[in-house]
């Protein structure tokens, strides 16, 4: 896919400023370089970008470096959120030493992987569908836009006439994820449980059963245990669960009972018999990409007990995950 050309009118409409200057032009053409990069790597080609987007891709770029020579704190702030929650830098695993105050070929990663699933909104169905940012793909684009903007940095001119409110428009998609970011992250441990009492369907299960995790591998299962351990009547069990199956009930002492379907597949315990681990392979990380599969209350506790060995995700904090694929459900 071949990028709209960009012009130095693109670059100043986030500007305070309506004349163009000798930095305008510079980033301008820095925007084309970057373009001209990406078009000939294996990402570029990609699916879902076009022409415009790819335009504004180069830009972004260009707005990070503007970012770090003109120091606008921008990313820094967001690399800042993370070090708070996670004790690094960046959500996902990486080898390269990092400079908080220069550009690192990691932050390219990081952008190019967040751009990618910005404009991606189809779900995954294999884990193997996932591209993280590492992936070889994005490696390769992130090596030589990286090689072009340290080419570039001792001499890129800064710009402090951006007005600060409109910096951040160049992250305007990432700074969904830092406002989400400023959600505590969940804790289900003993001492993250509110003090409040119970609800009351966590206290039936657990007198019920003497434990808040149950895997019940049929629907017949589902509504014996409903039936014969909670005492519901018939017409009270869900029938749009018909169908479904590998069904696992959580008990939350805040949020009450709990019911995921189709995913016991992919939890190894010893009372769970529905685990299986190729099926967890190929499939367990749709559980942090894909809003429906799982409460996220639940899958906390499933990987506070270990219960997921088999989900590889790829080298990225899981956290971030569920806040990046799922912003919906991650603070309820």
């Amino acid at each position: 896919m071949k990028a709209d050309k960009i012009f130095t009118k693109d670059w100043i409409k986030l500007q305070s400023y309506m004349d163009t200057n000798e930095t305008d032009a510079y980033y301008a053409a820095l925007s084309n370089k970057i373009c001209r990069i990406i078009e000939k790597t294996a990402y570029g080609a990609l699916p879902f970008f076009t022409g415009i987007e790819l335009k504004r891709l180069g830009l972004i770029l260009s707005y990070y470096l503007c970012d770090i020579t003109s120091n606008w704190y921008t990313w820094k702030a967001l690399t800042a959120t993370f070090q708070q929650h996670y004790g690094t830098y960046l959500p996902f695993a990486f080898k390269e030493e990092y400079y908080t105050d220069e550009v690192n070929e990691s932050d390219i990663k990081l952008l190019l992987w967040m751009y990618y699933y910005r404009i991606n909104e189809s779900p995954c169905h294999l884990a193997t569908d996932f591209i993280a940012p590492t992936n070889e793909i994005i490696a390769q684009a992130s090596t030589l836009i990286y090689q072009l903007l340290i080419s570039e940095y001792e001499t890129a001119p800064d710009n402090r006439e951006m007005e600060y409110y409109k910096v951040g428009y160049y992250l305007s998609p990432f700074y969904e994820i830092s406002s989400k970011m400023e959600y505590p992250t969940k804790d289900l441990s003993a001492s993250g449980y509110s003090q409040e009492p119970p609800h009351h369907f966590y206290t039936e299960i657990m007198e019920a059963v003497g434990k808040d995790l149950v895997f019940l591998p049929t629907y017949a299962d589902l509504a014996n245990f409903l039936t014969a351990k909670l005492n519901w009547k018939e017409e009270d069990i869900f029938p749009d669960l018909k169908g479904q199956h590998s069904f696992v009930i959580y008990a939350n002492p805040q949020k009450g009972m709990l019911i995921a379907p189709n995913i016991g597949s992919y939890i190894k315990s010893k009372d769970n018999s529905c685990y299986d681990s190729e099926i967890a392979k190929q499939k367990g990380l749709l559980l942090y990409l894909n809003e429906g599969t799982c409460p996220i209350d639940l899958l906390k506790r499933l990987e506070m007990e270990k219960m997921l060995p088999d989900i590889n995700t790829y080298g990225m904090n899981s956290d971030f995950l569920l806040r990046y694929f799922r912003q919906e459900s991650y603070s309820d």
